[in-house]
């Protein structure tokens, strides 16, 4: 894909001189173009954006941001350029240029474009399906893409999942991935009220991790830290009718703790194989305009040899009659294979429907992660970890 840098400096002088600069350090790496001033192509993918120019303000109200990235150019003197704390930018570029600066910026801008085009996707998805509701195989196929039919192995944990797509647009997305190092497992499991909030909530997730290390990650106060940035991230998209409940949590391996979120109306369990399995309590509502002011707070813990981490979605719960006889059928079933459980709850599920073909109203998924971890001590989740 090729992309145009639009850019603009407080005069002529220093865009011929950064414009020289950026040529130099581009020459026969990135296929890019740069242009500069009111030469710049309106629709470029990239701009960068002196700090100093006078009417700046203007400029950026022109700007569509949904389409343009937009980076400032800032003196090394400035310490917290008021336009990144306004989010009226995308980040902010160190003068004078250096090349793994502006190579580094140029691909996260190549992934913030990336996802902007799966947003856009997603949202024309969500328009024809609208026109599409007594198409219900169609509608199944589609949720069903979006997620994955078996995880491929991770180290220290046997996964099962299931899924059966709803008759309600947006629905649950579930994954997992590991950092490159392989110090930290991520979890993502949401439920969301359109296509364009599931789409909004990968997009923002990918901006916001982009900027920590896999260590930072793994620090207590991390895992909250980046759901109030994808919060943040959210706010601008989303509508009054959306709604989105979200399970996000880091696992280290440095340490065995599960650092996580969870916010709405889908439940997790957490115990050890052939004994007691308990409810995870939430760290708050379901992300809406209504609760977007709310307090969250962050869980956390420890993962121990045999150890069973269950998520399942609100459609499950509401089909076979809430939390407590969820509770007590997870109970039942805590000490067999996952895939008896997860076959149960599919028996269970369609025994409530009118037929075998039917589908429920909203997707129903389960997530299953039993650990083999060897040679840790069981301990017990640490006293009000997980308390709101």
């Amino acid at each position: 894909m090729k992309l145009n840098i639009a850019l603009y400096a407080r005069n002529k002088q220093k865009e011929e001189e950064w414009l020289h600069s950026l040529a130099t350090i581009l020459d026969g790496i990135i296929d890019l173009g740069v242009t500069v001033g009111d030469e710049g192509d309106h629709l470029s993918r990239i701009i960068f954006l002196d700090s100093e120019i006078l009417n700046l303000r203007f400029i950026l109200d022109k700007i569509d941001r949904t389409k343009q990235i937009i980076f400032l150019l800032v003196d090394e003197s400035s310490s917290n350029p008021e336009l990144l704390v306004e989010e009226r930018v995308d980040d902010v570029l160190v003068l004078p240029f250096r090349r793994l600066d502006v190579l580094s910026k140029i691909r996260y801008a190549r992934q913030i474009i990336l996802w902007n085009e799966v947003i856009i996707l997603n949202k024309s998805m969500s328009d024809t399906i609208k026109f599409l509701q007594d198409d219900l195989c169609l509608a199944e196929n589609l949720q069903k893409a979006r997620l994955p039919k078996r995880f491929y192995e991770i180290k220290g944990f046997d996964i099962s999942s299931r899924y059966l797509a709803g008759l309600r647009a947006g629905g649950d997305y579930f994954d997992l991935a590991e950092s490159s190092d392989g110090r930290l497992l991520s979890l993502l499991f949401s439920d969301s009220s359109s296509y364009g909030l599931a789409s909004a909530v990968l997009s923002a997730l990918m901006r916001v991790t982009l900027k920590f290390t896999s260590n930072q990650l793994s620090e207590d106060g991390m895992i909250l830290k980046t759901f109030l940035q994808i919060r943040d991230e959210l706010l601008h998209v989303l509508q009054e009718e959306d709604e989105l409940s979200l399970f996000y949590g880091s696992y280290s391996r440095k340490d065995q703790y599960l650092r996580f979120v969870n916010l709405g109306r889908n439940i997790v369990f957490y115990g050890t194989l052939g004994h007691s399995i308990e409810i995870i309590v939430h760290q708050g509502e379901a992300l809406s305009m209504a609760s977007k002011d709310s307090i969250v707070s962050e869980g956390k813990i420890k993962i121990v040899p045999d150890g069973r981490l269950i998520v399942i979605s609100s459609g499950f719960i509401d089909v076979l009659g809430g939390i407590e006889k969820m509770h007590q059928l997870v109970q039942d079933f805590q000490a067999k294979e996952r895939e008896a459980f997860l076959n149960e709850l599919t028996f269970r599920l369609k025994s409530k429907l009118f037929s075998e073909d039917d589908i429920p109203a909203r997707d129903c998924s389960a997530l299953i992660l039993d650990a083999n971890l060897p040679g840790l001590q069981l301990l017990k989740p640490v006293q009000g970890e997980n308390e709101a």
